[in-house]
């Protein structure tokens, strides 16, 4: 502690910390993370809260209603699904291109999830009817939806606008 005194800064080891949290956090924000940072918004914070939402509102489904079927589960994903969606969107927006929001890219958003949701609620029954256990069967629809939901949003939701160069052929 003297040392630190000594050198005029009780505060040297919090700057330290807060300096390499700031380099690790600019080494995120580089083109060839932006898998990991869509990962980071999509798989830590998106399907852990749809999970949990989901979970809550079978609960509050069931004490309303005394039980659910296999629309009712059905229906319920389905809006799970789009609070998902739009909380992603934001999410999206904000950390993973930091693009502003638009109705374009919402649709653009709305048509990737279109994909995801048929990839994703198949997956999802699948696991239902085979084990009967609802936040796994999310779990494994979620991770089966990410990929081509990645992909469309990387090549039209979340498009730069550049279009590729036009190479015309040269003849002598």
């Amino acid at each position: 502690m003297k040392a630190v005194i000594a050198r005029g800064s009780v505060h040297a080891p919090a700057l330290r910390g807060l300096a390499a949290l700031r380099r690790y956090a600019s080494m995120l924000d580089t083109e060839r993370m932006l898998p990991l940072r869509y990962l980071l918004v999509a798989g830590v914070i998106g399907v852990p809260g749809s999970i949990v939402q989901l979970t809550v509102m079978l609960w509050a489904y069931e004490r309303l209603a005394g039980g659910y079927g296999t629309l009712a589960l059905n229906v319920l994903w389905l809006l799970n699904f789009e609070i998902g969606l739009l909380r992603n969107f934001v999410l999206h927006c904000k950390y993973t291109w930091r693009m502003p929001p638009t109705w374009r890219r919402l649709h653009h958003a709305h048509v990737a999830a279109a994909g995801a949701a048929a990839i994703d609620l198949g997956a999802f029954n699948a696991v239902v009817i085979t084990t009967g256990i609802i936040p796994l069967a999310q779990l494994f629809g979620a991770s089966t939806g990410f990929f081509f939901n990645f992909g469309y949003n990387k090549l039209k939701t979340f498009a730069s606008g550049a279009r590729p160069p036009v190479v015309k052929e040269v003849t002598p």
